[in-house]
C-alpha cells in the first residue's frame, strides 16, 4: 500500500500583494528632466503580505502566500523568490496576458528613505478564487488591505473559526470599517494615522473602537504606538546603521504575526517585531536584511531595555 500523502498545514497564511521590486541607490533624488547614475541596482521579490510571509518563514514558521501574478517574467520571478524562502505558493493565481505588480524604488544614499513608483496589471483577488478549507487550516491569517473582497471573506471565515487575523493597513476609507470588525490585530502606518486624526493617540483610540483587539501604529524611526483593552504603550525604534527602509513596515508586520502565532505577550511581540524591522534596514531591499530568529534574539540581548 502506498504511503498516504502528507497534507501541508501552514502555521500562517498571508493574502495580498505579491510584487517585484527594482531597487536603486542614488546619491540624491534627481529633479525633473535630469539624469543621474545609480550607485547600485538590485531586483528582489516584494509586496506587503508576500514580504510578511517571507519574514515569518525566515523566523521559523510554516507559511503560505495567496496572491495574483501575471504570466510574465516578473510573475515567475516573484514565485521563485517566495519558494526559495520556503513559502508555499500552491494557491497562487496566474492571470494570462497580464503584467505582474512591479515597483521601481529609488533609495536615498544618506537617509535610506525611498520613493516608490509602481504599476499593477493583474486584477484584485476575488472571494471565488479563495480555497476556504485551505485558509481555515492555518493557525493565523495575515492580510494586507488591497484585495478588499477577498480579505473580507477570508477574515470572516477565520473569525468564525476562532483563527486570529492580523491586518496591514496604510490607507483609509469607510469600506474598511467592515474589515476592521473581522480582525484581531490591525497594524497601521503613519499615513493611516494622519487620515484618521491629526492626533496620533486619538487615531489609535478611534481605530480601537472599530473592533480590533489590538491596534499598532508605526512611525518609522519614531517607533510605534500600541493599544489593547489592557494597555497602551510606545515602543521605541532600535538604532541601527540604515541602508534602506523599503519594506520595514511589511517586515514588522510579518514578525509581529510570527510572535502573535507563538502567543507571546503583547509587549514582547511588539519589541521583537521592532527588532526584526530594524535589522532589515541594514541592507538594501525589503527582504535581503530580514534576520533569522537566532540573529534577532542575539540582537535583543545586546540592547538595553
Amino acid at each position: 500500500m502506498s504511503a498516504e500523502k502528507k497534507i501541508f498545514r501552514p502555521d500562517i497564511i498571508g493574502i495580498g500583494n505579491c510584487a517585484v521590486d527594482l531597487l536603486g541607490i542614488f546619491p540624491r533624488y534627481p529633479g525633473l528632466d535630469e539624469r543621474i547614475q545609480a550607485l547600485r541596482l538590485e531586483m528582489q521579490g516584494g509586496g506587503e503580505a508576500a514580504t510578511a510571509m517571507v519574514t515569518a518563514s525566515r523566523l521559523g514558521a510554516k507559511t503560505s502566500f495567496i496572491g495574483k501574478i501575471g504570466d510574465d517574467y516578473f510573475g515567475q520571478f516573484a514565485v521563485q523568490q517566495l519558494r526559495k524562502e520556503g513559502v508555499d505558493t500552491s494557491r497562487m493565481i496566474v492571470e494570462k496576458n497580464r503584467f505582474s505588480l512591479l515597483s521601481f524604488i529609488a533609495v536615498d544614499r544618506f537617509s535610506g528613505k525611498r520613493t516608490i513608483f509602481w504599476y499593477r496589471g493583474v486584477s484584485l483577488l476575488k472571494k471565488s478564487e479563495l480555497d476556504k478549507k485551505f485558509i481555515l487550516s492555518c493557525c493565523l491569517l495575515h492580510l494586507d488591505h488591497r484585495h478588499l473582497e477577498a480579505n473580507l471573506a477570508a477574515a470572516s471565515w477565520a473569525k468564525k473559526a476562532g483563527i486570529p487575523v492580523t491586518l496591514d493597513l496604510d490607507r483609509w476609507n469607510e469600506k474598511l470599517k467592515w474589515l476592521l470588525r473581522q480582525v484581531t490585530v490591525v497594524c497601521g502606518s503613519q499615513s493611516l494615522a494622519a487620515a484618521i486624526s491629526g492626533s496620533r493617540k486619538k487615531a489609535l483610540r478611534e481605530l480601537k473602537k472599530l473592533g480590533p483587539e489590538v491596534v499598532i501604529l508605526t512611525f518609522g524611526e519614531e517607533g510605534c504606538l500600541v493599544k489593547s483593552e489592557e494597555e497602551e504603550f510606545h515602543q521605541v525604534a532600535f538604532r541601527v546603521p540604515v541602508v534602506d527602509t523599503t519594506g520595514a513596515g511589511d517586515v514588522f508586520r510579518g514578525a509581529f504575526s510570527f510572535a502573535w502565532w507563538k502567543k507571546w505577550p503583547l509587549q514582547q511581540a511588539v519589541r521583537f517585531a521592532a527588532a526584526v524591522a530594524a535589522l532589515k534596514c541594514t541592507r538594501l531591499g525589503g527582504r535581503s536584511g530580514i534576520p533569522t530568529f537566532q540573529q534577532t534574539m542575539a540582537f535583543l540581548r545586546r540592547q538595553k531595555r
